[in-house]
Parts: C-alpha cells; structure tokens; sequence
C-alpha cells in the first residue's frame, strides 16, 4: 500500500509540481518526489521538509528552473555562491533572499563591473 501512494505521488507531482502541498510529511521529505515537483513547479520547494530545504542538489533543480524559489531554501543555502548566482542567473531580484555577506560581494562585483 505505502508504495502505491509514493507511486501515485510521484504521478501527480511529475504533473503538477503544487500537488507536493497535500503529500505526507513523509513524502515532503522524499527527495525523489521532492525533485521531481521542484522539476515541475520550483516554488513546490516551499512544500519540501526542512531537511530537504537544506539539500544542495533539490534546491539547486528548483532554482535553476526558477530563481524565485531561492526564497525557501534554507538560510544555510542561502550563504551558498553557488545557488545564489543559478538563482540570480535570469534576474536579480531572488538576490534579496541572500545571505547578508552574499548579498555584499555581489553589490561589490557590480560596482567593479561598473568602472571597468
């Protein structure tokens, strides 16, 4: 029965990455489920476990298709430059989501760009 439903889950979030909202706590720390509903809808990481918040390859998929999810990753994933710039690559404004110190290297980076 408990393989049926992660079936069925897998399913419904290959579909529709929202559906991630009604699973389980059980199944919101899936990482296979959890991939594959960032890989549909990215803002679906607000549904993903803490654990999961804070796991580099899920929150890399979800901002790579969609920086806006940057917003819930987990404040140790936000101090990473590597998930910052996927997630500023096609727009600035997840940049607001950055840890302070990020958030300082990359005005600083502007700025220098600025004068050269």
């Amino acid at each position: 029965m408990e393989n049926l439903k992660y079936d069925q889950m897998v399913k419904k979030v290959k579909q529709d990455g929202f559906s991630l909202k009604f699973a389980s706590q059980e199944l919101r720390n899936n990482r296979h489920i959890v991939l594959a509903a960032v890989k549909d809808w990215a803002s679906a990481l607000e549904y993903a476990s803490e654990d999961l918040k804070n796991d580099f390859g899920v929150v890399l998929a979800a901002v790579r298709k969609e920086g806006r999810a940057f917003k819930y990753a987990s404040e140790e994933l936000r101090d990473d430059e590597d998930i910052v710039l996927a997630a500023v690559t096609n727009d600035v404004r997840p940049l607001e989501f950055a840890s302070d110190k990020l958030k300082n290297e990359f005005k600083m980076l502007k700025n220098v760009n600025n004068t050269l």
